[in-house]
């Protein structure tokens, strides 16, 4: 539940965010139906601590998390609850169509039905997995639910973290829901408007089909800022740093001149990326029966490579733009977001997880 202070009116959360080198974490206020950052945090992991999405030190990492939380409250620990993300490549979310016999829709009716259909679409034995579940859509004849689902060893691990700090963890989240929820507006939405959102991260990227504000599915793509870099670097006999600058200061804009090499890297890294994102397309058409989802949205850190939105939407014939990490978020003149415009991508996922009492 979300954390009452000082006033009914007034309520705080917390997300922190969590990848094998950082922390990220936000701290939101409600006010009446609008949220604002009150402030922003971000602390590196050390070496050792988190590898390949395996946690190797649940009581540092613990203690880094309380750092950032105190961080995020000037010091203080007033408010423990926080909401933190499952590792996307160690978790499943994906729909599934039952075919119930009559129209019996109970939980206890779809319920077996569902950890058997489990079995042929995760690679896990339904004993050892944590899975939820919800309905999407039902028709005469079957009933679509969304799943998601995490190895129980992985859950147990992150609560670990928390056995011996003052910290409460209010949720355990798959990523691309967090995502999703910071970057699709709560007002106005469709519930039949589809919408692909990639997250282009530094060192892994994902992919999810969001139909309403319903996560459908999320997979990892072959794609992240940190391979394309040393690709360039090693191909061109350069440093990483400048593989970076060369990245950012071209990326993939039809109009500029760049090397024939350094061209051939990125083009190839975004149509293997393009790849992916037509199976979510057909997956779209066989389990949601949309002929095309209407927008593909970037966010993370490869979202701001020059020329990628137009590039994709020339490819995809799907209207492509950067994502907006404040869609949900109240932001003006009166009401500055503390977190630089350059940064916001990288606190897309806190962001998310912060709105998670609320939305």
């Amino acid at each position: 539940m979300p954390i009452t202070v000082f006033h009914k009116k007034e309520i705080l959360s917390i997300g922190v965010d969590i990848s094998d080198t950082t922390l990220k974490g936000v701290l939101l206020e409600k006010k009446s139906s609008n949220f604002s950052i009150i402030s922003h945090a971000q602390a590196e992991i050390p070496t050792g601590v988190i590898s390949e999405n395996t946690i190797s030190d649940p009581i540092q990492l613990g203690s880094l998390l309380e750092h950032i939380v105190r961080t995020l409250q000037g010091g203080h620990l007033r408010h423990t609850l926080i909401s933190i993300p499952l590792p996307e490549p160690e978790t499943f979310l994906t729909t599934l169509t039952l075919h119930p016999s009559g129209q019996n829709n109970s939980p206890e009716m779809l319920e077996p039905l569902i950890t058997e259909e489990i079995k042929q679409h995760i690679p896990i034995d339904p004993e050892q997995l944590i899975f939820d579940w919800q309905i999407s859509e039902q028709t005469a004849m079957s009933t679509t639910v969304v799943v998601a689902a995490a190895p129980r060893s992985l859950v147990d691990t992150f609560t670990q973290v928390f056995s011996s700090q003052r910290l409460i963890p209010l949720a355990f989240e798959i990523e691309s829901i967090a995502i999703a929820r910071a970057l699709i507006p709560i007002q106005n939405r469709h519930p039949q408007d589809t919408t692909i959102i990639i997250d282009l991260g530094a060192h892994r990227s994902g992919l999810s089909l969001v139909q309403g504000t319903t996560v459908h599915m999320a997979v990892s793509a072959p794609l992240s800022s940190a391979s394309l870099i040393e690709s360039i670097a090693h191909n061109l006999k350069q440093s990483n740093k400048e593989g970076q600058d060369l990245l950012f200061s071209l990326g993939i804009e039809p109009a500029k001149t760049m090397q024939k090499t350094y061209r051939s890297i990125v083009e190839s890294a975004i149509h293997d990326l393009i790849t992916r994102v037509q199976d979510v397309i057909q997956f779209s058409q066989e389990h949601l029966h949309e002929t095309m989802p209407q927008t593909v949205l970037l966010t993370g850190g490869g979202a701001r490579m020059k020329g990628i939105a137009s590039y994709l939407s020339q490819e995809l014939h799907i209207s492509t733009q950067e994502a907006d990490p404040l869609t949900n978020i109240l932001h003006s003149l009166s009401h500055p977001c503390p977190i630089p415009p350059h940064e916001r991508h990288h606190f897309t996922t806190a962001i998310g997880l912060a709105l998670r009492p609320f939305i």
